[in-house]
């Protein structure tokens, strides 16, 4: 049935529009403070803007590198360990 265009839009409550309006809010202040230069937070704030608001920034980043890199010494310590029972 036709919802006149609007097939597949979501039903927004008034909860999600709070959310939405404050994570627009905080981005529009990020924006101004990195138009006003480093030394409003530089990337410390737009690293710590973007994790709180489920972005990837290099801190998170870096951990999954460091996350995998330990994945892959375990891996190749397991295959060292094989390859000498053989």
């Amino acid at each position: 049935m036709s919802h006149h265009g609007r097939e597949g839009e979501r039903d927004y409550t008034d909860a999600d529009y709070t959310r939405l309006q404050a994570r627009l809010s905080s981005a529009v202040e990020l924006i101004s403070d990195v138009a006003s230069g480093p030394t409003r937070g530089g990337p410390a704030r737009c690293d710590k803007w973007l994790e709180v608001n489920g972005y990837a920034c290099e801190k998170t980043r870096r951990a999954y590198r460091e996350q995998r890199a330990d994945e892959l010494d375990r891996e190749i310590a397991r295959l060292r360990a094989e390859r000498d029972k053989l």
